[in-house]
């Protein structure tokens, strides 16, 4: 078990790769993109009366496979096929963990990647989200490649709740939550 919670901390090392061809030098890591899209995830399925416990920790699982095989952006996927290679990592990740605990997180983790129900769709919509939200500070720190996130991802959203989220988002700096707060 200690192995796979060693394993864990390279999610604080591992930045995600897409938003490096929009030129941002310190793209955020796995972590920090998980952190703040469990919370989005819960409040998602919250509102469309889904499981949102269930849901938010199909979101803080969903990208553990990414510390063996990499954090593949649209561009990868054009030319590979990264399901099979994640689904492997994801199950020898699992093998040091008690039957119950492995088996509990592998049917998360398959859920969340078949999207066929409520909580796997709140859950990638909360990973969409997170992603268009750090996109958007990029943005409006200047790193104007990046409103291609904000362009491409509403075909992409599922639930009413994230797509209402959605166009908030591209209404809103990401500045605009201190700025509102009184002294």
């Amino acid at each position: 078990m200690l192995n796979f919670f060693f394993e864990l901390g390279m999610l604080k090392k591992i930045k995600h790769c897409g938003t490096m061809f929009a030129g941002v030098q310190n793209p955020d890591s796995l972590a920090e993109h998980i952190a703040r899209a469990s919370q989005i995830a819960f409040v998602i399925a919250s509102e469309e009366k889904a499981d949102a416990y269930k849901t938010a920790m199909m979101i803080i699982i969903h990208d553990n496979a990414e510390i063996r095989i990499g954090d593949f952006n649209n561009i990868n996927k054009k030319y590979l096929k990264p399901a099979l290679a994640e689904n492997q990592a994801f199950r020898d990740q699992i093998k040091g963990l008690p039957t119950n605990t492995g088996q509990t997180f592998y049917k998360l983790f398959h859920e969340f990647e078949e999207q066929k129900t409520l909580e796997s769709k709140c859950a990638r919509d909360a990973d969409h989200l997170e992603t268009c939200l750090q996109a958007k500070e990029y943005y409006d720190l200047g790193y104007k490649t990046c409103m291609k996130w904000l362009t491409n991802t509403e075909k992409y959203l599922q639930t009413k709740t994230g797509k209402a989220l959605f166009k908030k988002l591209k209404k809103t700096r990401f500045d605009d939550w201190f700025q509102t707060i009184e002294n």
